[in-house]
């Protein structure tokens, strides 16, 4: 997905998004609850995606799998506004 943003290349869009619509922004670490990685199109729609090297289904509120569903309910409830901040000169 970054390749194709920085090599400003016609892709297809990812998860059903809008045909005629192209990939805008990839950001790391962004200060979102689900912050990793958050990608925004043309047409507005912002994917959250959550990495993690493993993942274990423990059964404890705090474990990788808890913390990783506890992010996505929190940035749900935020109203997943893709509002993290972004600077171009950074």
């Amino acid at each position: 997905m970054a390749s194709a943003i920085l090599a400003e290349i016609a892709s297809t869009p990812p998860w059903g998004w809008p045909s005629d619509s192209t990939l805008e922004a990839f950001q790391v670490e962004t200060g979102e609850e689900v912050d990793d990685l958050l990608v925004t199109n043309s047409a507005g729609f912002s994917a959250y995606i959550q990495a993690k090297l493993r993942l274990s289904l423990g059964t404890a509120p705090r474990s990788d799998f808890g913390s990783a569903v506890a992010a996505f309910v929190a940035q749900y409830l935020h109203g997943g506004s893709g509002s993290a901040s972004f600077d171009e000169d950074d």
